[in-house]
């Protein structure tokens, strides 16, 4: 995905303002922390589910989907690396966790807090774009597997 990602996106000459996922919210943070790390251009790569399911009276898909869309598509999103929409948050891949596995308001940034959220169909982004200076990133471009890696029930 990753590299599908580098190739649209950051391939000279690419028209193409973000990138949406669309992704389950049970491993959605891993995902978003993967393709920050990798997905090396100023363009967004953005993250989006929901947590209520489409046949719900209030499901909330389709408004997240839409300000996520629209939040790929803004020149304001450039250079904050992989981000994730839900409930009219805007969250950082690089501190954006998952919280509750019920509730509308899972997706958190506790420490640093969120990027910004969205008023009406506007994305407002409460600073300017910045990176953590420890954050690493990594070319993959060259990289044709990954390790196995065990996974362990309890």
């Amino acid at each position: 995905m990753a590299k599908l990602a580098n190739e649209i996106l950051c391939s000279e000459g690419s028209d193409v303002d973000g990138l949406v996922i669309t992704h389950g919210t049970d491993t959605a943070e891993e995902t978003l922390y993967f393709m920050d790390a990798t997905v090396n251009c100023r363009k967004p790569v953005v993250i989006v589910g929901a947590m209520r399911p489409s046949t719900a009276i209030s499901a909330d898909g389709p408004a997240n989907l839409l300000q996520a869309v629209t939040l790929a598509g803004s020149p304001d999103a450039r250079d904050r690396g992989a981000m994730i929409v839900l409930n009219d948050r805007i969250g950082s891949a690089y501190y954006t966790i998952k919280t509750n596995a019920n509730t509308l308001e899972t997706f958190r940034a506790l420490e640093q807090g969120y990027l910004g959220m969205f008023l009406s169909s506007k994305a407002v982004f409460y600073y300017p774009p910045v990176q953590p200076t420890f954050k690493k990133t990594f070319d993959i471009t060259n990289v044709t597997s990954l390790p196995m890696v065990d996974v362990l029930y309890g």
